[in-house]
């Protein structure tokens, strides 16, 4: 989950730029431009509270943090129904750059799912990828954790491929077999199989934002395919130039399973949450990823 998590936050600063980062060499991963509060373990604590996130400057959290949050709550408690946790939580951290069908949704307890195909269901579902028992569970969860919102078929096959590369890559699955299996179970039209044929390079140019489930998920993937660590996963991700937080949180998300997070990036991710969003990483992985 914090690969998701880390992903968010490096992307923060590259969405809704005049500009859209179209290359890898960026410079730092963490920008800080406003003023440290503290530190933890030596690394500068920076909060966003009240900077809001379009046209933030310093490295933040965002809504795909937030809804991860979320969904990690859901799996702890599973006395409360995921809806009632997103709600909950999302109500908490309200100018994180939520959609305006999704903003809607968290304050109108009685609004079911809006048939969004959006990449809310997929960039919010790795924690399912690691409670999940088995690859079977970690689809039926992430359907779950995707029909309150975003039930179109699109989200849902977005969801489910994450979690399911998660949950393969997790229990010691190869990523390349691992989005074979997942391709192969899921991919009925063709279409991510299509879109995985072409390089970053290749997809690069024409490249623009979106928010589609369709148009981000097997991009994130082609990051996973090309890259060789946990950061280069996210720097693909990120040169993309298109909903930048959101797919470097899918692509980082499953980058974390295959090589793991970098000692300093967990660090850089974790001082920039606060207490609360902090205590429920620390809790799920306890559970979940010992």
């Amino acid at each position: 989950m914090l690969g998701a998590i880390a992903g968010d936050i490096i992307g923060s600063v590259h969405e809704f730029k005049s500009r859209p980062t179209k290359t890898k060499d960026f410079g730092d991963l963490f920008v800080d431009n406003i003023k440290p509060e503290k530190t933890m373990g030596g690394i500068k604590m920076v909060s966003i509270a009240g900077h809001g996130h379009r046209g933030a400057t310093s490295s933040h959290f965002t809504d795909d943090t937030v809804c991860s949050i979320a969904v990690a709550r859901w799996l702890l408690d599973r006395s409360q129904t995921v809806d009632y946790h997103m709600r909950k939580t999302c109500s908490t951290y309200p100018r994180c750059g939520y959609g305006g069908m999704f903003s809607k949704w968290v304050v109108n307890a009685s609004q079911g799912p809006y048939n969004s195909w959006g990449n809310g269901a997929p960039m919010r579902v790795s924690p399912v990828g690691w409670a999940s028992s088995s690859l079977q569970e970690a689809y039926d969860l992430a359907k779950e954790s995707a029909d309150i919102t975003h039930s179109h078929p699109q989200a849902v096959k977005g969801a489910q491929a994450v979690a399911g590369i998660i949950y393969l890559t997790r229990t010691g699955t190869d990523k390349a077999s691992a989005i074979e299996k997942v391709i192969k179970d899921l991919d009925s039209d063709g279409y991510y199989a299509e879109v995985l044929e072409s390089t970053l390079d290749e997809i690069r140019p024409g490249y623009s934002f979106r928010v589609s489930s369709q148009d981000t998920v097997p991009q994130a993937i082609r990051c996973l395919v090309e890259g060789n660590s946990y950061e280069d996963v996210v720097r693909n991700a990120i040169s993309l130039g298109g909903d930048a937080d959101t797919i470097a949180a899918i692509a980082g998300s499953m980058a974390e399973t295959v090589y793991g997070i970098p000692m300093e990036i967990a660090k850089e991710a974790l001082v920039r949450l606060d207490d609360d969003l902090r205590k429920t990483v620390v809790e799920f992985e306890s559970r979940f990823m010992q």
